[in-house]
């Protein structure tokens, strides 16, 4: 939802802009690839659960404290790099976006999404306030659905 939901927007105000359905949907194709979805999770346990890492990945994860970076890349999950300790995540999710866009992100549209760890969803904001400009800044809850692959512990970022 945090990598839709920016472009839902747009689709809106293309919408009060008066533009057709045809024109909205051959500018949506042309911003998909603008949008860059980065997370991380807390603990490896439910990757571990759904597949997506090994047993021993996992316990020697846990153990070091490792956090993986992970995005979304034509529709699937790939690790992007890794962290040790949780402080390091959101230094790091921010600086992949500066890396990218740059940090005068005033013209972006940011979604900053968490599953039940809203305190950390506050930290990500402030290290974000802290690394760019921003203005379009939206907080969504990450459901369920991907909370049961990832983790309640799940905290991302988008961008476009």
């Amino acid at each position: 939802s945090i990598g839709a939901g920016p472009l839902v927007i747009k689709a809106c105000e293309m919408v009060e802009k008066g533009l057709s359905v045809d024109e909205i949907v051959k500018n949506l194709e042309n911003l998909k690839n603008d949008i860059e979805v980065i997370f991380s999770v807390d603990a490896l346990e439910y990757l571990k659960k759904g597949g997506r890492i090994s047993s021993t990945k996992a316990a020697l994860g846990s153990l070091l404290n490792i956090k993986p970076i992970l995005n979304v890349k034509d529709g699937l999950v790939v690790q992007k790099s890794q962290v040790r300790g949780k402080k390091q995540i959101f230094t790091s999710l921010v600086n992949s976006l500066v890396e990218k866009y740059g940090d005068d992100l005033t013209d972006r549209i940011i979604f900053l999404g968490c599953g039940d760890n809203k305190e950390d969803l506050e930290t990500l904001r402030e290290t974000l306030l802290k690394h760019a400009k921003v203005k379009n800044v939206y907080d969504v809850n990450i459901g369920c659905v991907i909370c049961s692959h990832s983790g309640p512990g799940v905290i991302g970022i988008s961008c476009m």
